[in-house]
């Protein structure tokens, strides 16, 4: 179960106001390019981050027009509110049964040490601390994190970060995710039949013949870089009943739009919190028919789409329909 709610933005970077439902564990941002979509995901990130992995604070996320930002996300068993001041002044508070605040001034790097025992023990309070604390992924076009877990030889199972770099797999060792990543790559293509992992990278079987990872086309590299990320999400959770996050910007780019309704598709049945950055109604109409939150994001501004008509009314599906029209 996700312990996520609600996320709320004032004057947060390109954001003046906005509200995102969290609840359903999958949400979609759809809107022109500088709407604000990425600054909803940067808000999400900066709320998990300040309490999970101590990120540093950064006041130039107050919107130019404001003299501060307000960025407060709501949990099932609490919330967190963070308030930046352009002045340099910085207010973070959970609230639970009790509210533990900290407060920064200029100069500051970070507002606290997230191994902070009185911090630890107020969160596993909440429902995210401890062994409940999430563990955030993000996913654009230069990076793509996922979970790494290695078996050892007496069957204990240890996990960290890692990353494909430019779709390029570093420090991939986990037979456990590469055989259910084997399991999925039909879904990306037929011709993909095998895959498997060498000390010098991963190689996969393409049309009868295994192929450096490298020489694949491109959009099949994203889409197996997914599947990396997702799988071994998925399989983290299941392994440690820890939430996972998993924001992706950038999503459809390099991919054929079938094969990026059938993501939305896979996606929506795994047990992980994730958040997509689309730039096509088609994307946000497989996510909608799925069920998940979907928000057309424009003006600063994030609008809750609740059916396909509300879809089709969005400025960006006009401009899709017309540029199809005149292509």
């Amino acid at each position: 179960m996700m312990p996520f709610e609600k996320l709320s933005l004032e004057w947060f970077v390109a954001i003046k106001r906005a509200e995102v439902d969290l609840s359903k564990g999958k949400l979609l941002l759809i809107g022109p390019n500088a709407s604000g979509k990425s600054s909803i995901i940067r808000a999400l990130r900066l709320a998990l981050g300040l309490l999970w992995e101590g990120d540093v604070v950064d006041l130039r996320l107050v919107n130019l027009n404001a003299d501060k930002a307000v960025v407060r996300l709501e949990l099932k068993g609490g919330a967190v509110e963070l308030e930046i001041e352009r002045s340099g002044r910085v207010v973070a508070e959970v609230v639970g049964e009790k509210i533990y605040r900290r407060e920064t001034g200029p100069g500051s790097l970070t507002l606290w040490d997230p191994r902070d025992p009185e911090l630890v023990s107020f969160l596993e309070k909440i429902g995210v601390g401890g062994r409940f604390a999430p563990v955030v992924l993000a996913v654009d076009d230069s990076s793509q994190e996922y979970i790494d877990l290695e078996e050892d030889e007496y069957g204990q199972i240890s996990f960290r970060k890692s990353r494909f770099a430019n779709y390029k797999p570093v420090g991939v060792g986990s037979e456990l995710i590469v055989e259910r990543v084997a399991e999925r790559l039909p879904l990306v293509s037929a011709d993909l039949t095998g895959i498997y992992v060498t000390r010098d990278g991963v190689r996969v079987k393409t049309g009868g013949r295994w192929m450096d990872f490298d020489r694949l086309a491109s959009g099949y590299k994203k889409a197996i870089a997914y599947l990396f990320v997702l799988e071994s999400a998925a399989l983290f959770h299941e392994l440690y009943k820890r939430p996972v996050v998993i924001t992706i910007e950038e999503f459809e780019g390099r991919l054929h739009y079938d094969l990026a309704v059938d993501l939305v598709d896979y996606m929506s049945r795994l047990p992980v919190f994730i958040v997509v950055e689309s730039h096509t109604m088609l994307a946000a109409r497989a996510a909608l028919s799925r069920e998940w939150s979907v928000y057309y994001v424009a003006d600063g501004n994030a609008y809750k789409i609740e059916s396909h008509k509300d879809l089709e009314k969005a400025d960006l599906f006009m401009r899709e329909y017309e540029a199809y029209a005149r292509a």
